[in-house]
């Protein structure tokens, strides 16, 4: 799929990190995970220094207009690499516009390139009822799976 000529993808370094900022703000305050907000600059440095991580952000040469976060296992048995897209966010007046793909298109490539062999997204129940996410990614060309996500959350007692 061609992209909009005017829409620059970059993969984030840490100087990119105040200009992500207010748009992961933005992000997960509309998600409605305003506990993460707090965590923020701590959570998205760390990331940028994380070898198994990478940000990409999507920009109209005068503003960051999307973003997509992935992480990645260093090696695992069923799938060796493998690797999440965790967030997608485009801005709404920035939508329909093939930002969105274009962040996609480039995870993939990365992943690709580090010589991933899954590539998985998330889609929660919330998101899908309101956006129809499956949806929107199986025309990415992501795949429903049988699996169910389950987490443990470990408290700072225990680690």
């Amino acid at each position: 799929m061609s992209h909009h000529p005017a829409i620059e993808i970059k993969q984030a370094s840490l100087e990119d990190a105040s200009k992500l900022l207010p748009l992961l703000t933005q992000f997960f305050y509309d998600e409605g995970f305003d506990a993460v907000v707090k965590k923020l600059p701590t959570a998205l440095d760390a990331m940028l220094q994380d070898s198994g991580s990478a940000i990409f952000f999507a920009s109209n040469r005068v503003e960051v207009i999307g973003i997509a976060t992935v992480t990645t296992t260093s090696v695992g048995l069923e799938f060796s690499r493998y690797a999440e897209l965790e967030d997608l966010y485009v801005l709404p007046q920035s939508r329909n516009q093939g930002v969105g793909q274009a962040l996609i298109d480039k995870v993939k490539q990365w992943c690709c390139q580090k010589q991933y062999s899954v590539l998985s997204v998330v889609v929660t129940p919330e998101d899908q009822a309101n956006r129809n996410l499956i949806s929107y990614y199986q025309k990415k060309g992501f795949h429903e799976s049988e699996r169910f996500t389950l987490f443990y959350y470990f408290n700072s007692s225990q680690v």
